[in-house]
């Protein structure tokens, strides 16, 4: 990776930060990347079990689109809290690949945001999750073929 030659932070509309990373050679990190060639190393990023529970959270959100990290752990018949550590690794992992590939979605921040979209489930106190229907095949490959 080049050396850093800028680190700018704005803030969105929502008062959320939004940092761009500018490299000595002129790239800039903001910027997405080919969608096929970040899923894939994500793919190969993740760990056994965690390529499990996600391949498990693309079965659930084909069926019914978000799901909770609590109905996801039942599902799966582990223990919320092992389902909670998988999203945070996940989180890191996420990361990773936006370090050595770009971004997935540019306009969000760079742990779990580029790959899931958030529903708040107000009654229940919660929040859903889907991985958006135009990442799934090309997820469930690289899944598959790690």
């Amino acid at each position: 990776m080049p050396d850093l030659r800028k680190v700018t932070v704005d803030w969105d509309d929502e008062n959320r930060p939004v940092i761009t990373v500018t490299y000595a050679d002129g790239e800039t990190a903001g910027t997405e990347t080919d969608v096929d060639v970040w899923l894939t190393a994500l793919a190969a990023q993740v760990s056994d079990n965690g390529a499990q529970y996600l391949t498990e959270m693309l079965k659930a959100n084909d069926a019914r689109e978000h799901i909770s990290i609590q109905d996801l752990a039942t599902e799966i018949g582990i223990e919320k809290k092992v389902v909670d550590g998988w999203n945070r690794n996940l989180g890191r992992s996420v990361k990773k690949v936006v370090r050595e590939v770009g971004f997935l979605r540019a306009d969000a921040e760079d742990g779990t945001a580029q790959l899931f979209d958030f529903v708040w489930d107000d009654p229940n106190n919660q929040w859903l999750y889907a991985v958006p229907a135009r990442f799934r095949e090309t997820l469930k490959t690289g899944l598959e073929n790690r």
